[in-house]
């Protein structure tokens, strides 16, 4: 499967608007809703079972007035990120792990939003040329001076529109009800 035949399959069950998705982001702070090139992050490694560092392109979480720098406070030197997978490079995995018939049906539900740890955003310039996937399994951190310091670069940022749908996803990925049932209090020795 060619990548622009599995965009093709994603973009047919999207149900978003994905000319309004994206906006440069000049002159807005660092903050959410922008997104970054050469982020410095860590990836776990499974072959060798330990973080490696890496950069890539990532998402950012935190809300710019915890990580300004001119405010005067402490824990403001760490920005929440997502990275964001080129979806050129999740479906060369992809191709490798699943017959074409479950991948086709894995990428219309992505297309869908039926996957909750994962959110397909759409092409942004060259860098994202096919899109890419908020891994929100992934979320991670990582310094405010990797920003400052030159490295990162900003490559745009979400729209008013756009950003509803992404929080919207993260909120129903990380705050939906538990299906188990948690016990409604601490049990003791003596309850047993």
């Amino acid at each position: 499967m060619q990548v622009e035949e599995a965009l093709h399959c994603v973009l047919a069950n999207l149900r978003t608007d994905i000319g309004r998705f994206f906006a440069t982001g000049e002159g807005l702070s660092l903050g959410k809703g922008k997104f970054y090139n050469s982020l410095i992050f860590p990836l776990f490694d499974d072959a060798s079972q330990a973080f490696m560092t890496v950069a890539g392109i990532g998402y950012v979480l935190t809300h710019e007035c915890d990580v300004d720098q001119q405010n005067n406070r402490t824990f403001n030197d760490d920005v929440l990120i997502c990275p964001v997978i080129p979806f050129q490079d999740l479906v060369e995995t992809l191709k490798q792990e699943l017959p074409r018939d479950q991948l086709m049906a894995f990428l219309g539900n992505l297309g869908a939003r039926n996957i909750h740890r994962l959110i397909y955003i759409p092409s942004l310039g060259e860098k994202l040329a096919y899109g890419g996937v908020l891994y929100l399994n992934q979320i991670t951190n990582t310094p405010v001076s990797v920003f400052s310091n030159g490295e990162a670069t900003s490559i745009g940022a979400l729209t008013g529109y756009s950003l509803t749908i992404v929080e919207y996803a993260i909120e129903n990925h990380l705050l939906r009800p538990k299906v188990e049932r948690l016990a409604f209090v601490t049990e003791t020795q003596e309850d047993n």
